[in-house]
């Protein structure tokens, strides 16, 4: 009659989880561990607790550093639609005073409607130039820089014309 209480009881015992956490059913690894696998526990989920803590530090961080990078493109992209209204403004000016100048000579009027092709032609690049979201700041840059650089040539061909 031993043998089957002996092996049922052995079973019972071998059936349990040898888990230090009686939550798992570990009721064996629990008495066989005490306050030690407790403490080990509870480390372990204080460790745990520290990982995810400096994890979202770091991202804290770099949410941080994206939305200032983010500030950052934003003030660049004014200061450029800025230049843009700027060169836009300057293109106007010469529109008008080109318009305005009444001049004799064949050649100077050919001179001043090929002028003025060319300042509207800029005109639209500029227009083109501020309405298109998909260009790139350093794209922009490049082209902001081509723009003004055509404006002062232009605005030699204007001072020429003028004078002579």
């Amino acid at each position: 009659m031993k043998s089957p209480y002996l092996l049922l009881a052995l079973a019972l015992l071998c059936g349990c989880s040898t888990s230090s956490d009686p939550r798992e059913g570990g009721l064996v690894g629990y008495w066989s561990t005490g306050r030690q696998g407790y403490q080990q526990r509870l480390d372990e989920r204080g460790q745990t607790l520290e990982g995810i803590q400096r994890q979202t530090a770091e991202e804290e961080r770099a949410g941080q550093s994206a939305a200032a990078r983010r500030q950052s493109l934003r003030e660049q992209l004014a200061q450029q639609r800025a230049r843009l209204q700027e060169i836009e403004d300057q293109v106007e000016a010469l529109l008008d005073e080109s318009e305005a100048l009444n001049l004799e000579t064949l050649a100077k009027q050919e001179e001043r409607a090929q002028l003025s092709n060319d300042l509207r032609a800029l005109r639209s690049r500029v227009n083109a130039a501020q309405k298109d979201p998909e260009i790139r700041i350093a794209e922009r840059e490049r082209e902001l820089e081509k723009l003004q650089e055509e404006v002062g040539l232009l605005l030699e061909r204007y001072s020429l014309l003028t004078t002579l």
